[in-house]
């Protein structure tokens, strides 16, 4: 039985409205349109008189009148008891009364039905109801045969061409009519495009004006755009036309939609063949899926339209503003200019019309899915990357709109990206930033749009390498995994070679020593140093490793006099540290046993080829002796080992030579007073020989006694003398050196140190003869131990005088010392001892009510570098703390203007007195220093600038020093600020005017002195006014054709005046400062800051600058011996070659760099930059130039030996790219230069080999470095090739090993031009060369995965293994893609299959799926992004559509279901074909779901699924509502209705009683007019429930009259005019656009209608006014039919009607509504329409708008309930 819920709640057609003022029209199911909204039903309480049957009353048949379900069938109007409303009634209810009148309810008829519907009667009714369904089934009519057809293409002449296109502009031409013509042949391509926007040059040719042959004067073609709906109807029916075309050529013979004959994965409509002439193209695409037609023509329409895009923005050319090309020769005509429109006002007006209706029809062609979403986001992506500043901004609003599709498809994201990155820098950088504003902005927002989209976008690192400063700045909140996932893709080497190369390892840790500076952590670097087996924590530690350790620690030690003094005291706190945490460590074990360190350190002494050196000696004595110091080494015991081993004198053999341990022993200190000890010494050294004996004696006495000589003369004070000898002269000397310090070992310093150091101290304090010590003696005496290289002799002596002297000055010059030595009291790891006793020594001044605030200063340092404990730390912050706050502004009682005066007459005085007297009053009279420091330095500098200061020169320097001074006392580091900003606010050509003058010379000595005087560092001067004066002239002596000026020239001599004093001791320039030892003291304090952290990188750098000034010849002869003599003097200063070597790669680059190489650069210049770097890297000045082709693995590494064969190498290679630049016998030159680099590259190499071809060819020309990695890439192709054909695992491992020491020398060769593309067809070649290699590479690794596992054995003959071939692929694959380069456009040039590669690629990825964890399939997947991401955009597309056409098989989509993150490369594409759900219903699969067999796949036809283009529907008869009264249905769609197997259950269809429309203007108006109407009807009785079937007689339904059952036919076959509500929803004032309703109107003869009601008015119409609804009557016709399908169509002119046409306005001249091109087919049929019909377009009923009015009047064909033969056609306008 029918369910009880056959329509939706409120849309029961029976159902009448809740109220009266819902509306109760109704409107059937249109097709969907994007501008109507689904009707909203509104539930209104119903009025209390409305007593209308309620909606959940069950309607039994909707044919049959049953009524409802009831006491007594209702028949409302005839008075039944039940319709009786009686208060009775009303207030309980009808009740039947009983038969019977009893009191109970004895005779009820509950047990007689309940009785028979248990005894059959249920399954009767059941029975029955089926039977009902499956008769009526059967009267239900067919779907007949689909009658849909597509124009086809004819050819047409000229002047049926030409009416077309007018037909085709026309609106009010319905696009129905153009459908049953046949369309012109020959538009394809961009004519086709261009024909819509200008139809007058359309394939004609542009300017065609003749008169078309046979045409008349009507004839002429619109200079207006085709409408776009109607040039979307013509661009569909044209490629529908080659869709069947090409369908029918891949097809020949018919095929069914279900193609049984095809193989699996051959789709329906696929086509190999070649396209048609109509799919012309400028992109290239070689796809290797199969495509259906309708999509293979998709991808080539969308070449097309972009071609046509192309086109448009190719005429945005901007002018050409180079002036080279631009130079007109004489006699030759200019250039034309590219034909732009940007200059002309009609040709850009006219551009901007087409682009804009080219945008909207781009906008209609892809909301219909008609455009390729893949090709246009590429071809944007890729086109962004090469527009110009003017195509950007339309291209960036073409972008934006269309950005879900660029997001759908990442790899072209990513190329968006990286061009929008591009394009940004490119705007900022140009000179029109500021009117590109927006432009900019509409970038940014692309870039940060598809980057939040999906952070994947990202994933290119290509583009992370290149802007990666821009993508952080416009995308702040990134995630750093796709920061750490991009540089996982960059090639990187990781040099761990610590078995195969000991050198290599040797190197690694010397940088970790040679990183010794002040800032170092000692107990860090020696858990760094001591790694590993040999760790001090290691229960067990291998004590070869850790003697290995200790041999590199030695060895490193060497370099003493010219790698620093602190290398022996690093050596013994390093193994201190070492032994006490070894010693922790073992304490804790069950069984400690700690290591002894002798027989370590003697196995050294004993086998190290460094301690048989003889200048190594005084070194070795330095290290052992600390060491011995400290308790790990033994004097004794290594005296007594010698002479257990015959190494002493008394056991050498005659005539063998002596050993070197005696070399050794004599220089050994001993630290105790011991006789026997030294007994012993002496026996060992000399034997039994008592004449060697006293020979050794007296020439250690005599030694001694000079020693003692020296050090009275230089320093007479502490032996109680005021002048001795030359001491007066002494005194003053800087860096005085004592002669015999070096003829001295360690034993006799040692020696002297015990009666030297405690005279000094006694010095310290004084006695009632002797005053104290003062700061002249201090810092010689401390010199006196320098020179002997006592830095502990140091260190013990200050802590003394912090103790006992209390001269402030003495406590400045400790401060200074230590400033000056901190790497040495790093090493030492003194600091902590210091800092006691600096804090014990600041408490003692406050106790005396002195605040020395250079003692807090360095306490604070100390603090800041965490050196001091934590109670000492709290200490100082409570010093801090408590000190006085100074206010930070005190006001001005005087303007600087009053002091001005007296200021410049002071300075001009001369008297020194009156300077220091002036600072006081200065702070009194203006305030804050802060207040008047500007104006106070700008007058010093001026009167220091006056020529009569150059007069009274020493005069005027001394006055202006002890004012600034004394200013300096009370402003303390603020001078330097105010210094600092006016040197930084001068520019380098300032600077040069000023110090070029000749007062120059008299502001260098003045900012020396105030060095000296400790108020301006030397940093300061170096980066504010050294530095830039250096670059200045530099640029002019490197400038071809310029020299320095007289001016310039002096500048560069002062400024290198006071350089040569700052970083160089003893001073060059005596007649500057600093010309005392305290004031050397101060500027190398200073000094030691400049070679620290990122100071000492900066002087490096500007180091060659030195060299350039040298070599220029504009300097004096002077000036450039005096450069000679800093560079050498700085080169061999300890403390710079340890910071130098500290920043080796730095040295390295800045004095090989390219630029000293150039044409323009001086004569010898990068001669001259070698030499200078030999220098610096050497022990001492070289004296043979010899190459050094050996090393010696046991011998101290000499950084001089590798850089020795690096510059030697260097020179050779920049020879032969010199003559090849100059053109000198360049093809010969090009051999020798590649034979020379095949040699070197191409042979069998070492680790160590390879560090020195990355140091020789790093930097090298850009001729030499092509050449290298045409080499590099050629050998690794060679070894790729031998590693692919490898036999065993060994020899794969030997061709890996040579692979990546290549890798290393080309990515060291290139590292530095990474950012340059690469544009050499030799490169080019090789690279596609090795990636070609690599495809083979993957595919023999995915046929051994597919047979073995990822297990390496070790076996030697085991075969080689796919995974250590994957691995070495990997890094190849990041290399090689990592290369920037510009692909040639040449066809003939050779290019990677890029698609075969990724191919290769993926089935790897497939074949070791189950072997990835998360970690590495994530990086795999990375990997095929960045292949596909490298892809060139020629082979882009075939590479995805490659990549497709392996996911394809089950196998393959099972793995990627299983690990989806391999899926996540894939590129995304739309579906080739579409799974339809064409199911046949069938019982048994209702409760089971969908029976999978009868699914049905059909090809995704956008082109050819047309919408319904239908005539205006007509009002059908009432009998034409039945569908049983129908034969078949005819089929007018473009999907055939036959396919979805549709089967019609019932004769009504749901939601027919429904209106809902679009809302418009007159909507309110027209609701109003439908309330009175409703009102009016009820009050004269005519209430719509009672004439709906179920209010009927229809008797017993057994016995019922014929009469009955005629006037029930009858009843059914009234009619009423239907009439039709049309909403404009046209967005174009001159298009009449109108909704075409599904259901199907008929024409049908208008019948009385046979009243049911008793009482019925004469005067009122049966008939309800028309426009209430649409295609389905008014509320008194109670079934209402929608029919599918279209008019009857009838191909035959007789049956074709009148039409109406109906517009906005009314024309005062009648529009032709018909196509005139089918003049000649198809009779006019516009002048039948009677003349009441045409002249009214609209009709008002009760001032409400009718939609359409019905030109056919009533029909007279139509009788009774019979359908009538023939029907009308309605005309519609599109």
């Amino acid at each position: 039985m029918p369910t009880h819920n056959r329509y939706p709640p409120g849309v029961n057609p029976y159902a009448p409205s809740t109220s009266s003022k819902t509306p109760r029209t109704h409107r059937p199911n249109l097709p969907s349109r994007p501008n109507l909204h689904a009707p909203k039903v509104l539930l209104d309480d119903a009025d209390i008189e409305d007593f209308h049957p309620p909606e959940w009353r069950t309607v039994l048949n909707s044919r049959v009148d049953l009524g409802y379900p009831d006491f007594y069938p209702s028949r409302p109007g005839f008075d039944q008891p039940e319709d009786v409303l009686t208060e009775e009634n009303v207030k309980n209810g009808f009740s039947g009364r009983n038969f019977i009148a009893v009191g109970a309810e004895v005779f009820s008829m509950h047990g007689p039905i309940h009785n028979h519907l248990t005894s059959g009667g249920l399954n009767l009714l059941q029975n029955l109801g089926k039977d009902l369904i499956e008769k009526r089934q059967e009267m239900m009519p067919k779907i007949g045969e689909r009658s849909f057809r597509i124009p086809v293409r004819v050819t047409y002449n000229d002047t049926k061409r030409l009416q077309f296109l007018n037909d085709l502009a026309n609106p009010n031409v319905p696009l129905y009519k153009l459908m049953r013509t046949p369309v012109p042949h020959g538009f394809k391509g961009i004519e086709l495009l261009d024909s819509m926007f200008s139809p007058n040059i359309g394939p004609m040719g542009p300017g065609h004006s003749r008169t078309p042959s046979g045409s008349n004067n009507n004839a002429k073609i619109l200079s207006d755009p085709i409408p776009l709906d109607r040039a979307l109807w013509f661009i569909r029916v044209l490629g529908s036309n080659e869709i069947s075309a090409h369908r029918s050529r891949t097809q020949p013979q018919p095929q069914h939609h279900q193609n049984t004959n095809a193989t699996p994965n051959t789709p329906v409509g696929v086509s190999p063949a070649a396209p048609t002439p109509s799919s012309s193209t400028t992109i290239t695409t070689t796809p290797t899926l199969q495509v259906s037609s309708n999509d293979w023509y998709t991808q080539e329409f969308t070449n097309t339209f972009i071609s046509w895009l192309r086109v448009q923005f190719g005429q945005l050319s901007l002018p050409n503003n180079n002036p080279k090309t631009n130079v007109a020769k004489p006699g030759v005509p200019p250039p034309k200019s590219s034909a732009g429109v940007l200059g002309d006002e009609k040709l850009r007006s006219r551009w901007l019309s087409k682009w804009d209706y080219s945008a909207q029809l781009m906008r209609k062609l892809h909301r219909h899915q008609l455009l390729s979403s893949r090709l246009l986001s590429g071809w944007m992506a890729d086109f962004l990357g090469y527009a110009n500043l003017a195509q950007l901004g339309f291209l960036a609003q073409l972008i934006g709109e269309y950005l879900e599709d660029v997001t759908k498809h990442l790899c072209n994201a990513r190329q968006c990206v990286r061009n929008a990155c591009e394009k940004l820098k490119e705007i900022r950088a140009s000179p029109a930033s500021g009117s590109l504003i927006k432009v900019d902005s509409m970038l940014t927002s692309i870039v940060k749009s598809l980057c939040e989209a999906n952070q994947e976008t990202l994933l290119s690192p290509t583009t992370w390498k290149l802007h990666s400063e821009l993508l952080t700045t416009i995308l702040p909140d990134q995630r750093p995994s796709i920061r750490i996932r991009n540089e996982a893709l960059w090639f990187r080497i990781n040099v761990d070679e610590r078995s195969s190369s000991p050198r290599r390892q040797q190197m690694a840790e010397m940088q970790k020593l040679d990183s010794i500076c002040e800032d170092t952590n000692m107990l860090e670097l020696t858990r760094s140093f001591f790694d590993g087996t040999s760790s001090p924590t290691d229960t067990a530690p291998d004590l070869s490793r850790l003697e290995d350790k200790v041999f590199i620690l030695l060895n490193w030690a060497m370099g003493l006099f010219q790698l620093g003094s602190h290398r022996p005291y690093a050596v013994y706190t390093l193994l201190k540290h070492w032994h006490d945490q070894h010693e922790e460590h073992q304490a804790k074990q069950a069984n400690p046993h700690v290591i002894d360190l002798f027989p370590i350190l003697y196995e050294w002494l004993d086998t190290s080829a460094a301690a048989r050196k003889d200048e190594n000696v005084q070194a070795i004595g330095i290290t052992v002796g600390e060491i011995t110091r400290q308790g790990m080494f033994s004097y004794g015991r290594y005296l007594q080992t010698l002479i257990a081993k015959g190494q002493t004198a008394r056991s050498q053999v005659a005539g063998q030579s002596p050993s070197h341990h005696l070399a050794m022993l004599k220089a050994m200190p001993i630290f105790a007073v011991a006789k026997d000890l030294v007994q012993q010494r002496r026996i060992a050294l000399c034997g039994d020989n008592r004449e060697s004996k006293i020979r050794e004696d007296t020439e250690e006495n005599i030694l001694m006694d000079q020693f003692r000589d020296e050090v009275m003369e230089y320093v007479p004070e502490v032996f109680g003398k005021r002048i001795y000898k030359n001491s007066a002269v002494l005194r003053d000397v800087i860096d005085y050196q004592i002669p015999c310090s070096t003829k001295m070992t360690r034993y006799l310093y040692v020696q002297a140190r015990f009666w030297l150091a405690p005279e000094a101290g006694r010095y310290l304090r004084g006695d009632q003869q002797t005053p104290p010590m003062d700061a002249s003696t201090f810092s010689r005496v401390m010199q006196v131990f320098r020179t002997c290289r006592g830095h502990a002799t140091m260190a013990d002596f200050i802590i003394r005088a912090l103790q006992d002297s209390e001269d402030e000055e003495v406590l400045d010059v400790i401060i200074d010392i230590v400033r000056r030595d901190a790497d040495v009291w790093t090493a030492m790891d003194g600091w902590s001892r210091l800092g006691d006793k600096l804090l014990d020594r600041y408490h003692t001044l406050q106790t005396q009510g002195k605040n020395h605030l250079r003692t807090l200063e360095l306490l604070e340092y100390l603090v800041k570098k965490g050196r001091l404990t934590s109670d000492e730390e709290d200490e100082v912050k409570l010093i801090q703390s408590e000190l006085p706050k100074v206010g930070n502004h005190l006001p001005a009682k005087l303007d600087f203007k009053e002091s001005l005066h007296g200021m410049q007459h002071m300075l001009s005085s001369g008297k020194e007195e009156n300077a220091a007297v002036l600072a006081p009053k200065l702070f009194v009279r203006h305030g804050s220093f802060g207040n008047w420091s500007n104006q106070w330095w700008s007058t010093i500098i001026e009167h220091v600038q006056h020529p009569s200061s150059h007069v009274s020169y020493d005069a005027t320097l001394r006055v202006v020093t002890s004012h600034i001074v004394s200013v300096c006392k009370d402003v303390q580091d603020q001078l330097e600020t105010v210094i600092s900003a006016w040197l930084e606010n001068l520019a380098p050509a300032a600077l040069v005017d000023m110090f070029g003058k000749r007062s120059g010379l008299l502001i260098s000595h003045l900012l020396l002195d105030l060095v000296v005087k400790r108020c301006l560092s030397t940093s300061t001067l170096l980066e504010r006014l050294i530095y830039p004066v250096w670059r200045y002239a530099s640029s002019v002596i490197l400038t071809p054709r310029r020299r320095l000026s007289g001016k310039q020239i002096q500048a560069v001599t002062n400024c290198i005046n006071v350089a040569a004093q700052l970083l160089v001791s003893p001073p060059l320039v005596s007649t500057l400062p600093p010309s005392i030892p305290t004031h050397s003291l101060i500027v190398l304090a200073y000094r030691q800051a400049v070679f620290c952290g990122t100071s000492v990188q900066n002087l490096i750098r500007h180091l060659p600058l030195f060299v350039v000034l040298q070599k220029s010849a504009m300097l004096s002869e002077n000036t450039n011996s005096l450069i000679s003599s800093l560079l050498r003097c700085l080169a061999m200063t300890a403390e710079f070659k340890t910071a130098a070597f500290r920043n080796l790669s730095v040295l390295k680059d800045t004095f090989l760099s390219t630029e000293w190489s150039k044409p323009s650069s001086c004569h010898g210049l990068e001669a001259g930059m070698e030499d200078i770097l030999k220098l610096i890297m050497s022990e001492k000045p070289p004296s043979d130039k010899s190459r050094v082709t050996t090393f010696d693995n046991t011998a101290r590494l000499s950084a001089w030996r590798w850089t020795r064969i690096v510059l030697e190498m260097r020179s050779d290679f920049k020879g032969l790219g010199t003559r090849i630049n100059n053109g000198e016998d360049v093809a010969e030159t090009r051999q020798t230069l590649h034979r020379q680099v095949l040699a070197t590259l191409d042979r069998a190499a070492t680790a160590d080999d390879t560090d020195l071809l990355c140091e020789a060819f790093r930097g090298m020309d850009s001729v030499v470095t092509q050449e290298i990695l045409v080499a590099g890439l050629d050998r690794l192709s060679n070894l790729l090739s031998q590693a692919i054909g490898a036999e065993t695992q060994n020899h794969l491992e030997e061709h890996v090993k040579s692979i990546q020491q290549i890798l290393r020398i080309l990515d060291s060769t290139f590292h530095q031009r990474s950012s340059d593309p690469i544009n050499e067809n030799t490169i080019l070649s090789a690279r596609h060369k090795l990636l070609d290699l690599l495809t083979v590479a993957l595919q023999s690794i995915e046929r051994q995965l597919s047979d073995n596992d990822l297990v390496i054995h070790h076996d030697i003959s085991t075969p080689p293994q796919p995974g250590e071939l994957l691995k070495m692929v990997l890094d190849l694959l990041k290399f090689t893609l990592g290369l920037l380069v510009i692909e040639s456009n040449s066809p003939t040039t050779p290019k990677p299959n890029f698609p075969n590669l990724a191919v290769g690629f993926f089935k790897v990825m497939l074949s070791c799926h189950d072997v990835l964890d998360e970690e590495s399939a994530q990086m795999m997947s990375d990997m095929l992004s960045y292949i596909i991401d490298s892809t060139p955009p020629q082979s882009r597309i075939s590479c995805q559509t490659a990549l497709l056409g392996e996911t394809t098989s089950s196998n393959v989509q099972n793995i990627l279901s299983s690990k989806p993150i391999l899926a996540s490369a894939l590129p995304h594409l739309s579906p080739l074909k579409r799974n339809m759900a064409l199911l046949a219903s069938s019982t048994e699969d209702e409760g089971n779901g969908h029976n999978l067999d009868s699914v049905l796949t059909m090809e995704e036809r956008r082109w050819e699924l047309f919408e319904q283009i239908n005539p205006i529907p007509k009002k059908p008869n009432h009998q034409d509502l039945y569908l049983v009264n129908k034969s078949s249905i005819k089929d007018t769609s473009s999907i055939s209705m036959g396919l979805f197997n549709p089967k019609f259950t019932r004769d009504c269809l749901p939601n027919i009683a429904n209106h809902w429309k679009i809302p418009s203007d007159n909507d309110q108006e027209q609701d109003e007019e439908h309330d009175q109407e409703d009102e009016e009807e009820e009050e004269e009785g005519n209430l719509p429930w009672e004439n709906y079937a179920s209010e009927r007689t229809l008797g017993d339904g057994f016995n019922e009259s014929l009469f009955e059952r005629q006037r029930s036919t009858l009843l059914f076959n009234n009619s009423e005019e239907l009439g039709l509500a049309q909403p404009n929803v046209g967005s174009d004032d001159d298009d009449l656009e109108v909704d075409i309703p599904l259901a199907l109107s008929l024409s049908a003869s208008k019948k009385r209608r046979i009243s049911t009601r008793s009482q019925t008015s004469p005067t009122k119409s049966n008939t309800k006014p028309k426009g209430k609804g649409i295609g389905a009557g008014s509320n008194k016709d109670p079934i209402s039919i929608e029919d599918n399908s279209s008019s009857d169509e009838d191909d035959s002119d007789a049956e074709e009607d009148a039409e109406v046409v109906e517009v906005k306005n009314q024309p005062s001249k009648r529009p032709r509504t018909t196509s005139t091109s089918t003049a000649g087919r198809r009779p006019s049929t516009s002048g039948k329409a009677p003349a009441k019909a045409t002249a009214t377009a609209r009709k008002s009923v009760g001032g409400k708008s009718v939609a359409r009015k019905s030109t056919g009047g009533k029909s007279t064909r139509g009788t009774g309930g019979k359908a009538p033969r023939g029907r009308r056609r309605s005309s519609q306008v599109e």
